[in-house]
């Protein structure tokens, strides 16, 4: 039984990370093996993410005292056993990871997550783990950007092209005459 300070520290923990997680990523843990959270443990900490458990009601109370709204749907992820991995600088990396050990180790099971300040579902989850990274997207723009002039330059190169084929025909039929 946790004493009425502990349960105050715990909120006040809870607060900070409803507060300023870029992402968070709800799970259960139950009937995980000592194996797979060890390993769950060690790729959390090899992607920079932070990980927390504490009681249903706790986490309630934190994401109701940061001002967030508890509804129906989202009462269902603070049932049963409930863990929360986040991020606090990059949004997308907590999904990711997740995303990866369920499919390194089919546990534990994606419960949903919290995203600018909404709910999410454990699809809409699964969802922003298939976004590609910040480097795969800036090379996309930067292709996309680039195309348009590169089709302009091979335009005007294959019309300069044509130019000085034309005109050394044109000397070509100029010396035959002569």
């Amino acid at each position: 039984m946790i004493n009425k300070q502990k349960k105050e520290s715990v909120i006040l923990e809870m607060t900070d990370i409803w507060k300023n997680a870029k992402s968070m990523v709800f799970y259960s843990f139950d009937k995980m093996a000592a194996e797979d959270m060890e390993y769950f443990r060690k790729e959390i900490r090899r992607n920079g993410l932070r990980a927390y458990v504490c009681k249903n009601t706790l986490m309630g109370k934190s994401a109701e005292k940061v001002g967030i709204e508890i509804n129906s749907t989202s009462a269902k992820l603070f049932i049963g056993q409930t863990g929360v991995v986040y991020s606090i600088h990059d949004p997308l990396i907590g999904p990711k990871t997740m995303d990866q050990i369920i499919k390194d180790k089919r546990k534990p099971i994606i419960k949903g997550g919290y995203f600018e300040g909404r709910f999410i579902s454990p699809e809409n989850v699964k969802a922003l783990a298939s976004i590609p990274s910040r480097e795969v997207l800036n090379q996309q723009i930067a292709y996309t950007l680039l195309a348009p002039v590169t089709k302009l330059a091979c335009s005007l190169n294959n019309t300069v092209a044509k130019i000085a084929y034309a005109l050394n025909a044109v000397r070509e039929q100029k010396e035959k005459q002569n």
